[in-house]
């Protein structure tokens, strides 16, 4: 019987190495396109742009190194003609040392081709970019300007924070349906309030019992409105822990501490102040009201 020769094996195992590694390199788009399209994402752009020497076959076929997406439910068009969007950046992280996927709001001027990311916490401070011919920018801008974006009605927290990043100016005011939003971002923080009470003073219950419920109805714990008045409710809260609940309800409405920037933003667009109520004391807070003063609401 003939002897494999030594050299042999360790080249079968280099060669066999090679093989995957070459096949992740190819495979990693094809997998993560299936991936974000199960998420709701659409593909609008790609780069296969890259020889490695390190990674030879890329010599003969290049793999893609990064994709773009777009998710259609967040597009909205601004007044200015400037088209907003939710867009999903992700790397190949078998060849791209800096891999982590990103998603962020982009805004994009058809016209003149550029776009630029929104930084939620300065919404008007942009940095416009232009795209070089053939660059996966470029690709992206062309997929979102082709797509028909009407002026959608904006009624949720969710589609304020998700279509235009927390500036009420992006978009005509008529397309607010500004009780609607209120309605909304009330829900949102009589849940985390009532739990924090629970939790804090009625020996960790469920948000849901008969005594939080019946404190919520008598409008004594949770959050509610008063047209463009907000109302905060802890009737535990007293002395120190009065003056606490309002800290951490000033961090939550001007600075957006714990909640992140834009439920803020929401807030001082749609709310003249906050008042917060203690077992025997209250507070308020003077907000901006941007949106509310310019439709007289």
């Amino acid at each position: 019987m003939k002897r494999v020769p030594a050299w042999l094996i360790p080249v079968a195992v280099l060669v066999g190495l090679a093989f995957l590694e070459a096949r992740a390199d190819y495979s990693w788009a094809g997998a993560f396109l299936r991936d974000a399209e199960r998420n709701g994402w659409t593909l609008a752009g790609a780069s296969a742009n890259l020889i490695d020497p390190t990674h030879p076959w890329t010599l003969f076929k290049k793999p893609t190194i990064g994709l773009w997406f777009v998710r259609k439910g967040t597009l909205s068009r601004a007044a200015n003609g400037h088209v907003l969007a939710e867009v999903l950046q992700a790397s190949n992280p078998h060849l791209v040392d800096d891999h982590a996927s990103r998603t962020y709001q982009e805004r994009f001027d058809c016209v003149s081709h550029r776009m630029v990311i929104v930084d939620p916490s300065r919404p008007k401070e942009l940095e416009w970019s232009e795209m070089p011919p053939g660059s996966p920018g470029l690709q992206v801008i062309g997929f979102v300007c082709g797509l028909r974006v009407e002026r959608g009605l904006i009624d949720t927290v969710q589609q304020w924070c998700s279509r235009i990043a927390g500036d009420p100016t992006l978009l005509d005011p008529a397309r607010f349906d500004i009780d609607a939003i209120r309605d909304d971002l009330v829900r949102a923080y009589d849940r985390i309030v009532l739990d924090l009470i629970s939790k804090n003073s009625l020996g960790n219950a469920p948000p849901n019992n008969k005594a939080i419920r019946e404190l919520a109805r008598l409008r004594l714990a949770g959050v509610w409105r008063d047209g463009a008045h907000l109302h905060f409710a802890d009737p535990f809260a007293a002395g120190e822990d009065f003056t606490n609940a309002v800290q951490r309800i000033r961090g939550w409405v001007y600075s957006g501490v714990e909640i992140g920037p834009c439920l803020p933003a929401v807030i001082n667009a749609l709310f003249q102040d906050v008042t917060v109520h203690g077992a025997d004391e209250t507070a308020t807070l003077v907000l901006r009201y941007s949106l509310g003063l310019k439709q007289g609401q």
